[in-house]
């Protein structure tokens, strides 16, 4: 009964943390965003620290018994696809792992860059480039954008063209 009650209060603590993950889109901009940014990164670097796995799902999953291990695997426990998939259902629409998965980090992601953002302009701090090493990085930023576009666009649509 214990272990239960715990799950439960994992699964809201992890709906909240949900909600604080996309806040940079809704929430109104303050100091708040800096920790924001910082939080956001941390919940990345769990997601990747060698088990592929939320330590949030996986503890709320050993709490129920229903934990394995595993690597992005069949087996290994789930809290964002599930979550979308009921939302999705009128829809009659059902993401597989990989795509929910895709869909979880374009959210975040997008959602630090906005929040970067966001802070930036509620600090006044300038997005126009002052220096070399101002201008080296808008450079590489816009040099990744285009590396990324090419790779998802051009090269994976017409592969066959370069074999």
């Amino acid at each position: 009964m214990l272990n239960i009650f715990i799950a439960n209060t994992l699964q809201i603590i992890h709906i909240l943390l949900l909600l604080i993950m996309i806040s940079s889109y809704y929430a109104p901009s303050g100091e708040w965003l800096k920790y924001f940014i910082i939080i956001v990164c941390l919940i990345k670097f769990d997601w990747y620290d060698g088990d592929n796995q939320c330590s949030i799902t996986s503890l709320e999953a050993k709490f129920r018994n229903k934990w394995k291990p595993g690597f992005f695997n069949d087996d290994s426990p789930e809290f964002f696809r599930p979550l979308v998939n009921k939302l999705l259902k009128p829809l009659n629409i059902e993401l597989n792992k990989i795509q929910a998965d895709n869909i979880n980090n374009i959210v975040v992601l997008v959602a630090i860059v906005i929040g970067f953002i966001r802070y930036c302009i509620y600090k006044n701090i300038s997005f126009i480039p002052k220096d070399k090493a101002d201008y080296f990085m808008v450079f590489l930023t816009y040099f990744l954008i285009f590396i990324w576009i090419i790779n998802k666009v051009v090269i994976t649509k017409n592969i066959n063209t370069f074999k």
